[in-house]
């Protein structure tokens, strides 16, 4: 069975994931309705369960079912929103549009929940992880969607929340293939001391002593790195030590401040300048530093559709680490970008004014090992199976429809 893109199949979650053949899914990206919060008013629908052990434990199945069609590679992204406990004096949180069976909101709406403190988080969230992680998926993120337009609350003895939380699983953690730096891919590891110096290994020092290290790169889950800029409005005035003349503060190298530097011109590291220390140019690793798990993305409204839409910079960076761009059409392999790193050497570090000890014993380069802060990347192709097929784009399922939003409308994508 070849799955439906760009489709909406409407139907129960469970029992339509249930029709899906196994494996066949590279991402899913979804946020089921949260416990208590809405009535859609359909009979049996998720999220107005009278507890919320049962509401965790029907998701959890449905991401059971998730799991199975996911492909071994696949990885999987849910944003949910916690749930006060009212008390038995509050009302039920039905929202403007009230529930189906008002007579049941005291079970229903979590305004009764026995074991917790009225007024207290439910901890739906948090609870969902652990059931998720207790059933074998891998919690790899919890992200941090800070809204800096958050709903306005009245409540005057607590701050207002203005985030929610995106959890990242995978389901695998074995190596599923190998691949070397000119694409070359292998589903057994490879015998690199018997290769190509350069492709299949380099010389590289372990316990002070020189020894053959494997180029090859074992594969067990799509993600796809995102960068951000290194220097932000936010750290720019105290970065984190090691950032060198990315400060204010003075440097024993230099004894200029960072505003000095900037107001003339001057480099902010060594080999850059001005703005690519501001992102607009190369810098670091001349893609940014790795994208961190805090994102301040602005909801968006959308009167005439879901009244909780996905802003499309929230899914954005998700499809982009967690959704290949090629996969084989006969092996299912994704293709992994290939970059040319030019990396740091000890020359380069002594121009910056690295004192030796500083990069190793006996001044070689071990310090660099697993990071060369001015490592240069250069995208040079994507791995290659060999298979000789066609490829496709990944498949990316939502089982819980949202609309995503755009600039140009707003379009629901399902799988």
């Amino acid at each position: 069975m070849e799955l439906p893109v760009n489709e909406i199949l409407v139907g129960d979650a469970l029992e339509v994931l249930r029709t899906f053949p196994a494996e066949s899914v590279n991402c899913c990206i979804s946020s089921p309705p949260y416990w208590s919060l809405r009535d859609y008013g359909v009979a049996g629908q998720l999220g107005l369960e009278p507890t919320f052990e049962e509401y965790i434990d029907k998701l959890c199945t449905v991401y059971d079912e998730v799991k199975r069609v996911l492909r071994k590679d696949g990885t999987c992204f849910v944003n949910l929103g916690d749930t006060y406990n009212a008390g038995r004096s509050g009302g039920w949180a039905g929202g403007k549009h009230g529930i189906s069976k008002p007579e049941n909101a005291p079970n229903q709406s979590g305004v009764n929940v026995k074991n917790i403190p009225t007024k207290s988080l439910c901890l739906i969230p948090e609870r969902f992880a652990i059931a998720m992680v207790n059933r074998g998926w891998i919690l790899r993120n919890v992200i941090i969607w800070h809204k800096p337009n958050p709903m306005p609350s009245s409540a005057k003895d607590r701050f207002t929340v203005d985030f929610e939380q995106v959890f990242f699983f995978v389901k695998n953690n074995d190596i599923l293939w190998y691949f070397r730096p000119d694409g070359k891919v292998s589903d057994r590891p490879p015998a690199y001391k018997d290769g190509i110096e350069g492709l299949d290994w380099e010389w590289g020092t372990r316990k002070g002593k020189r020894v053959k290290t494997s180029l090859w790169q074992g594969f067990k889950y799509w993600f796809e790195p995102q960068y951000e800029q290194c220097l932000t409005e936010c750290n720019a005035e105290r970065p984190r030590m090691g950032q060198g003349n990315q400060t204010k503060y003075k440097q024993k190298r230099t004894g200029r401040t960072w505003a000095e530097r900037k107001a003339a011109g001057e480099p902010m590291r060594h080999g850059l300048d001005g703005a690519a220390a501001y992102g607009s140019g190369n810098y670091a690793s001349f893609l940014g530093r790795n994208k961190r798990c805090v994102w301040t993305i602005p909801t968006h409204p959308c009167p005439e559709a879901h009244f909780a839409t996905f802003p499309e910079k929230l899914v954005g960076p998700m499809i982009k680490a967690g959704c290949p761009e090629f996969v084989c059409k006969k092996c299912g392999k994704a293709r992994e970008k290939i970059y040319d790193i030019e990396k740091s050497t000890d020359s380069t570090r002594a121009a910056r004014g690295i004192k030796r000890q500083q990069c190793g014993p006996d001044g070689d380069s071990q310090f660099n090992s697993g990071f060369e802060a001015n490592s240069k990347k250069t995208f040079i192709g994507y791995t290659d199976c060999g298979c000789g097929k066609e490829f496709r784009p990944g498949v990316c399922l939502d089982m819980f429809l949202r609309y995503w939003h755009c600039r140009q409308g707003r379009r629901p994508i399902a799988a």
